[in-house]
């Protein structure tokens, strides 16, 4: 009897290994394996050597290709196509310096899906019609589970379910370049609880919600930019965020907070904002934030409500908003020119305010600069505009010797600043 028993014991885990084995089996791509160099690619391999895609691939049923270390992948201008699962190309954490070019990518859940890996490139590639629309789940670009310091180069990401290129958790200073991104369903571009990420010289136009959604996101630099029909939303402890030179039509930048998180130290620097109806810039809780040398066409250039501030330089300014509480200080630059007998430029000369606070000293060509506050609107309060606020600029025309001790320069607070 208890062999019997012991028989049928043995029998029953001999078959439960091997339903184990056919599940294993089952669950692997049956033509999974290393390509790459003369051996061709199919769908649900490692790229381990240079390759050139010659034909198109898929509809594959699960990942479309993944990437190996130090490894080039030049699609040749054909594409791969997915099923709805997974993602076209996969760069995990082994897949240090891997490049992928030249490639269309569509109908995956996720188009490209960096997981992890530092030092990838991605360069003029395609990443389109990819997530479930159902759902409103699935992105173009996604940088996962700490992925940083890859470069993205000359991508077309459009018309996919959700975001068109996701920068999540942890994934920082990754870098966008000349790139296009548009009619995405949610956010063309998203980044969130990351840092030191950067968008140059791209376009972002149509879409959902926002051009640019940066939540929780410090340091984030987006400079010349072409924006339009969206806004630029920043969330929460997006810190030190730098925007320069980018150029928005239809569009604005929007500072508001997460709970008790608001947007501290932004600055926003250069370039131009149209947007109808509103203010350029509306601030709603950030702190310390600087807006310099940008031509504004709007119905106001900033606007703060929820103890927002902001510094706004005079070239910039057209006109404040009061929708709650809030300042708004004008700022102007003192700029004077020091110069000996025959007019040349006296540098290392060094300029005291009225406090006696050091400025620093005049620079080679004998040039000192300041920006200096000239009036500041605190709300709730009407409307002020920038009328009668002036800088000084001028020049000493009198012999200076560099070595004749210290200059103290007494700004004159203009005449007619409206405090509002």
């Amino acid at each position: 009897m208890k062999s019997t028993l012991l028989k049928s014991r043995v029998r029953g885990e001999e078959i439960l290994a091997i339903l184990m084995i056919l599940m294993l089996v089952v669950a692997m791509p049956a033509d999974a394996r290393d390509c790459g160099g003369r051996k061709a690619c199919d769908c649900g391999d490692k790229v381990v050597r240079d390759h050139i895609l010659t034909r198109s691939l898929g509809p594959c049923p699960g990942v479309g290709l993944r990437m190996g270390p130090g490894a080039t992948l030049d699609g040749n201008g054909e594409a791969i196509r997915g099923s709805g699962r997974e993602a076209g190309i996969v760069f995990d954490e082994k897949a240090i310096g891997a490049v992928v070019r030249n490639l269309e990518v569509s109908g995956f859940k996720r188009g490209v899906r960096f997981a992890g890996v530092r030092g990838a490139r991605l360069e003029n590639v395609q990443s389109h019609h990819n997530g479930d629309r159902k759902t409103a789940v699935g992105y173009g670009v996604d940088l996962a589970r700490g992925a940083s310091e890859n470069i993205l180069v000359g991508l077309r990401v459009f018309e996919n379910a959700d975001e068109g290129i996701h920068f999540g958790t942890g994934a920082n200073r990754n870098r966008l370049e000349d790139s296009e991104v548009f009619d995405n369903y949610r956010e063309n571009i998203y980044f969130l609880q990351n840092r030191g990420n950067e968008v140059h010289r791209s376009k972002l136009h149509g879409g959902g919600a926002a051009a640019f959604y940066i939540k929780h996101a410090p340091e984030t630099v987006l400079s010349e930019n072409e924006i339009s029909d969206r806004p630029i939303q920043l969330r929460g402890r997006s810190d030190r965020v730098r925007l320069v030179d980018n150029r928005l039509r239809k569009s604005s930048v929007n500072l508001e907070p997460f709970k008790d998180d608001v947007p501290e130290g932004v600055r926003i620097s250069g370039g131009q904002i149209e947007t109808p109806g509103h203010a350029c810039v509306r601030l709603r809780g950030a702190r310390k934030v600087w807006v310099e040398n940008v031509k504004f066409s709007c119905r106001g250039s900033v606007s703060v409500e929820q103890g927002a501030d902001v510094r706004v330089t005079l070239d910039s300014f057209t006109e404040a908003r009061c929708e709650g509480t809030g300042a708004v200080t004008q700022l102007g630059y003192l700029e004077q020119r020091f110069v000996d007998a025959q007019g040349a430029g006296v540098g290392g000369v060094t300029v005291l305010d009225n406090q006696g606070v050091s400025w620093g000293k005049s620079s080679s060509d004998g040039r000192v600069e300041r920006v200096l506050p000239l009036a500041t609107l605190t709300c709730p309060a009407r409307d002020v505009s920038s009328t009668g606020l002036r800088a000084s600029r001028g020049t000493w025309t009198e012999p200076l010797n560099p070595k004749a001790g210290k200059v103290v320069l007494v700004p004159v607070e203009p005449a007619g600043a409206d405090q509002g």
